[in-house]
């Protein structure tokens, strides 16, 4: 059983009493991390019948395959009990012949977080070749992703969007349920273009003409199948004006995936959408839901105009705008639970307050493990520790520089030498 440290007691006891109750021998092997236990259940903190790990069987395995030994001296301190990580990765050095980049701690003012990207891109740009830029997988995660209900400005960053307006929170999910039809349209086009293939976004666009639909009184019930475009051209058999309009709208937004913009959503494509929408549900769409679902809506983060910061299809931040080089994809760090990146810029959030912040004397090497401390700060670094733990090659941190300001505005020069002597490089942007 791997991940075993996420098993709630529920399903703990359905995997006793699937593979092992009885009197049959069974060998039974859980993995697991307990410094990464971070879906935890409401109400539940885990198994307890059959907790994980049970002190009494197990083996520690403090080896990390994934990356080399500077790394793992940065992230354990994190660890809720540091296992004293042991680096014995990566399995392919730099093309430039080192093992590991030099992990970066990048110090950003009041007003520069929107350059914090760049600055990580840049830096990518000087440590990976052409071929490494072209094969990795490049990261930028924060533990807060979704702004809140209404924007606060008085605790910057708050949350991923303060880094990238564009950034779409709805998007970061493995299946996402966008709140509106134009979030249905850029999910779909980002799975498609991920798949090499138009499907995910015909059957997400089809998917939001059936919830449009489902929002209609009186209407046709919907019994959801398993095909949604299947479903939805079945349902416009008997009405060829509105198919004929369907399937205008996905040779545009699925098969050639062409920009949606604000403009040509609310001049072309809205009504069109809302006249198939009614076909498919046999009546007329109107009311507050229905309006809201077609609205055209701007990210809620944005830091300037909604006109200027058309939304990303499926958060990936591309640098530079002309010839992109470097390919970074942007989410939270629940998002990024079990995978491995060559490149992860770990991005500061606020939840209660600011996160990395908080962490200053893990980060320095001054603190290491907290099993007396509280529930918040506990969740808070196994977050962080889980970020820290994905990448195979660089690891970078984007951090207020207020953290390490003295009374005088200057950069505190002690707080800089611990971050240093402890093995990151400081870069202010």
């Amino acid at each position: 059983v791997d991940e075993a440290q996420d098993n709630s007691e529920a399903q703990s006891a359905l995997l006793h009493d699937l593979f092992t109750a009885g009197d049959q021998p069974v060998m039974c092997q859980r993995f697991g991390d307990p410094n990464q236990a971070i879906f935890n259940f409401v109400g539940d903190e885990g198994a307890t019948t059959r907790p994980f790990p049970d002190d009494m069987v197990k083996k520690d395995l403090p080896n990390s395959h994934r990356f080399g030994q500077k790394i793992a001296d940065l992230a354990d301190p994190l660890g809720i009990i540091p296992y004293k990580l042991v680096g014995q990765g990566p399995k392919e050095p730099l093309a430039s012949g080192k093992p590991e980049a030099v992990h970066t701690v990048f110090l950003f003012g009041d007003d520069s977080a929107q350059n914090v990207l760049d600055a990580y891109a840049d830096l990518l740009i000087d440590t990976f070749s052409e071929q490494e830029l072209l094969g990795g997988s490049f990261v930028a995660v924060g533990q807060i992703h979704r702004p809140p209900e209404a924007e606060q400005n008085d605790k910057h960053p708050r949350h991923v969007g303060h880094y990238w307006p564009n950034y779409d929170s709805e998007l970061s999910k493995i299946d996402p349920k966008p709140q509106s039809f134009v979030q249905y349209v850029l999910a779909g086009q980002g799975k498609a273009a991920t798949a090499g293939e138009a499907h995910p976004a015909v059957e997400k666009i089809a998917a939001g003409i059936l919830r449009l639909a489902g929002m209609a009184e009186g209407g046709t019930t919907l019994r959801r199948r398993r095909h949604n475009h299947r479903q939805v051209m079945s349902l416009l058999e008997e009405s060829a004006d509105a198919r004929s309009h369907y399937l205008d709208v996905l040779a545009n937004l699925a098969l050639s995936r062409n920009t949606l913009s604000r403009e040509t959503w609310d001049e072309r494509w809205r009504e069109i959408v809302r006249s198939v929408g009614e076909a498919v549900a046999n009546a007329t769409l109107s009311g507050e839901d229905v309006n809201s679902f077609l609205d055209w809506k701007d990210n809620a983060g944005s830091l300037v105009s909604p006109s200027d910061a058309p939304k990303s299809s499926d958060n990936t931040y591309h640098y530079p705008k002309d010839g992109p080089k470097v390919h970074i994809r942007v989410g939270s760090i629940h998002s990024v639970k079990g995978e491995t990146h060559t490149a992860t810029l770990v991005l500061e959030t606020f939840w209660y307050d600011h996160n990395l912040e908080n962490t200053v004397p893990w980060l320095t090497g001054s603190k290491s493990g907290a099993e007396s401390a509280g529930t918040r700060q506990s969740t808070r670094l196994k977050l962080h520790y889980v970020a820290m733990t994905r990448p195979t090659h660089l690891l970078c941190l984007a951090m207020k520089r207020s953290t390490f300001e003295n009374g005088d505005g200057e950069l505190d020069q002690n707080s800089i030498g611990a971050l240093e002597r402890h093995g990151w490089q400081v870069k202010a942007i």
